[in-house]
């Protein structure tokens, strides 16, 4: 995990894939947090920090929601409470991952499978639709910088063209949508940065 400030220009490997790749884009975001954030970044006193905010579910079915509101973090399961992110959490998502699996308990992700290949994913947050139908066809994977994707492999990542801000306190829906049942289980991983505390380091 590393910190961003503002004027920061060097960009360092990051430990989720995709994680840290749009600085730029994120402070072009700062017009969307509370103007007391803002003001906090601008002196240094907040810094923007990796994150990413996951959920793991079942699906059975030709429609999965991935978080629920009456969900608790669990470790390996989910990352969120209700479905949305804690107060003075503030989440600029910059990418989505999608894995599938077998088993909810020591999730391992395999080849999607041909449900899951004609799938669709919207996410919502704060009531707005943020993505909407957006095919699985259009997820690189095993490579975020791939022009194509490798359906052997056992993940999606699509980079969003324009990172989105994500506030405290409101249910974020994330739902899979198949043409026919989707089997197994299903990962969907929000990767970007959250707004923290700049650490006191004296």
């Amino acid at each position: 995990m590393f910190e961003t400030t503002i004027g920061a220009s060097q960009d360092k490997t990051p430990v989720e894939a995709g994680a840290g790749r749009t600085r730029q884009a994120a402070l072009d975001r700062l017009g969307e947090l509370p103007e007391s954030i803002q003001e906090a970044i601008k002196q240094g006193a907040m810094i923007f920090i990796d994150r990413t905010v996951f959920g793991t579910r079942e699906a059975g079915s030709d429609s999965v929601k991935i978080f629920k509101t009456d969900d608790d973090i669990k470790a390996g399961v989910c990352s969120l409470a209700k479905a949305m992110l804690e107060k003075d959490q503030h989440f600029i998502c910059t990418a989505i991952m999608i894995e599938q699996g077998d088993s909810l308990e020591g999730f391992v992700p395999a080849p999607f499978t041909d449900a899951m290949h004609s799938a669709e994913i919207d996410l919502n947050t704060a009531g707005a639709d943020r993505v909407k139908g957006l095919h699985m066809n259009q997820f690189y994977t095993a490579n975020p910088d791939a022009a194509v994707g490798d359906s052997t492999k056992p993940y999606g990542f699509y980079k969003l063209k324009s990172p989105l801000y994500i506030p405290p306190q409101k249910e974020i829906k994330v739902t899979i949508n198949g043409e026919a049942e989707i089997d197994g289980v299903i990962r969907v991983t929000l990767i970007g940065l959250q707004v923290a505390a700049k650490p006191n380091l004296a």
